[in-house]
This record gives structure tokens, sequence and C-alpha cells, in this order.
């Protein structure tokens, strides 16, 4: 068997903890621990993008990049460290709500799931059309439609 990457055996325990929290939710009949157990998911998923280069950036951020001669970023720390010269943030192109639901509500695959959790990097105008066109916690057709929707344009980072 040959080696795993990285990123792969990251994903693996991400798996594994996730898998592991769906047991307990699955046998628990506690309000509180089911809620608690959810933001624990939740929490993981987050985790997983926070060392992760983003897999996309909007057009506006992009233009601020190059306005700022601003190089690539490799992980959610870098964009704080950004984000004294330009408003930009990551957006969970799947948002983590969506996310945990998949999971414990309708039962869908944990490995696809967590391959399905990545980022945008975006501007804070980019965030604002998403808001006010009701994509911040909720994108009933994907990512990709409500990006389009709200006018955010997008490219491969």
């Amino acid at each position: 068997m040959g080696k795993i990457s990285i990123y792969k055996q990251n994903n693996q325990a991400y798996i594994i903890v996730i898998r592991e929290l769906k047991k307990i939710y699955d046998n628990s009949n506690d309000k509180l621990e089911k809620k608690l157990i959810s933001n624990a998911i939740g929490q993981v998923l987050r985790k997983k993008t926070e060392y992760e280069e983003p897999k996309f950036i909007s057009l506006r951020a992009k233009e601020e990049f190059d306005k700022y001669s601003i190089g690539r970023v490799s992980s959610h720390g870098d964009i704080h460290k950004i984000n004294q010269t330009i408003k930009i943030q990551l957006d969970h192109c799947n948002p983590i709500n969506e996310l945990v639901e998949r999971i414990l509500v309708k039962g869908d695959d944990i490995a696809k799931i967590v391959d399905d959790n990545y980022t945008a990097i975006i501007t804070k105008d980019d965030d604002n059309l998403l808001n006010d066109n009701k994509f911040r916690s909720k994108r009933p057709n994907g990512w990709v439609d409500a990006y389009e929707k709200s006018g955010v344009k997008y490219k491969s980072y």
C-alpha cells in the first residue's frame, strides 16, 4: 500500500472524529447533549478549513490582492494578517450548518461532506451581497447558485 498524503490523513482524522460524534448523537435522547454534539461537529468542520488553502477567490478579492501586491495565502491566519490592509474573509462555500444537517439529519456520507468543506476568499462587499440575498447560512441550490444569484464572480485559487 502506498503512502497517504498528509491532506488525506487529516481528512481521515476528521472523518473518524465526526463518525464517533454522530454515534453519540444517534444514541442520545437528551436535547442539550444533541445540541452540544451538533456544535462540536460544526467546530470540527471549521477546524478542517483553518489550515487549508482556499479553493476559490472572488474576482473582487483578486483585484484587491493585485492592487496591494498580496501573494498567495495558505491558511486562515494569513487572511487575518491581510485583513489589516484590505477587508477580506474566508467564506465556507457550503455553510457549516448545512454540512452538519447533512450529517445528522440526512445521514449523508461523512467522507463526502468533509471533502465538500472548503472555502473561498471573498471581500466584505461580496459577503454583504450573499447576506442581502439570504445566502449567509442556507444555500438550497448550492454555493455556485448562491454566488451567481448574488453577483459574486469567482475563480479557482
